[in-house]
């Protein structure tokens, strides 16, 4: 419910995990567990290496009917979070075409003169 409503409905429902305390893992182990995990009918789109702080993050996406849905993994030292979110089909084109406006909107939490919703 917050994420709708600090996404002005962008985000339709969140659901966050963390696990502390796992081994050790590189880029291709995490890419091969989520996928695993997720299923055939799950696409990657993105993997980060931050190799200065041995970071990674892989994100896979699931077209819907009027949605996107996304996962997210984040691997840092031993902790490990996830996080899946259903995304507006809309909003997130919106946001798409003018990131800049909504990012503002979202972090003043009101529109700027000129600025339409």
């Amino acid at each position: 419910m917050c994420a709708r409503a600090a996404t002005r409905g962008g985000v339709k429902d969140m659901r966050i995990a963390e696990f502390d305390h796992i081994g050790e893992i590189d880029a291709d182990g995490l890419d091969s567990l989520v996928r695993s995990q997720l299923g055939a009918q799950w696409q990657h789109m993105v993997t980060e290496r931050a190799t200065a702080r041995a970071e990674l993050s892989v994100i896979f996406v699931q077209p819907t009917d009027q949605s996107r849905r996304m996962f997210i993994a984040n691997y840092d030292h031993g902790h490990l979070d996830l996080v899946r979110m259903d995304l507006n089909g809309s909003a997130l084109a919106s946001w798409m075409r003018n990131p800049q406006a909504h990012m503002a909107t979202l972090h003043l939490g009101h529109s700027h003169p000129g600025q339409t919703d």
